[in-house]
C-alpha cells in the first residue's frame, strides 16, 4: 500500500530509490521530490500548520469531497476522458447553495 502512494506521489525512480535503500530524508529533500508539499520552521510549525487546517475546515466538505474524488478518478483515466470527467464534475457541481455561494465570494473579491 505504501508504495503505491509513495510511486504516485515522487514518481517511479525517486520511489525505487527510497524503498530500495530504506534512506531518510531531510525535510527539504522531501518537498524538493513531491512527497510532501509544505515545510514549516519549528518554531513556526504549529501556527503554520493551524492556519493550513483552518483553511482546509472552511471549504464547504461537499466541494472538498468531489474535487477529492475528481483527483482520485484521474489516475485510472487518458487526457480526453479526464477532461470528460472535469465537465462531469463541474456540471455535478453547480446546483449546490455552496457552489453558488464560492462563486460569489469569487466574483466580489477585489481585483488585484
Amino acid at each position: 500500500m505504501v508504495m503505491t502512494m509513495l510511486r504516485r506521489s515522487v514518481g517511479e525512480k525517486q520511489a525505487f530509490d527510497l524503498v530500495s535503500t530504506g534512506r531518510v530524508l531531510s525535510a527539504e529533500e522531501a518537498k524538493a521530490i513531491g512527497l510532501v508539499s509544505r515545510v514549516f520552521a519549528a518554531r513556526e510549525f504549529d501556527q503554520m500548520s493551524k492556519a493550513v487546517l483552518d483553511r482546509l475546515a472552511a471549504q464547504p466538505a461537499g466541494a472538498v469531497a468531489a474535487t477529492k474524488t475528481l483527483f482520485y478518478k484521474l489516475d485510472n483515466l487518458g487526457f480526453l476522458d479526464g477532461i470528460s470527467a472535469g465537465i462531469i464534475a463541474n456540471a455535478d457541481a453547480r446546483p449546490p447553495s455552496d457552489f453558488r455561494e464560492g462563486v460569489k465570494r469569487f466574483t466580489s473579491r477585489k481585483k488585484e
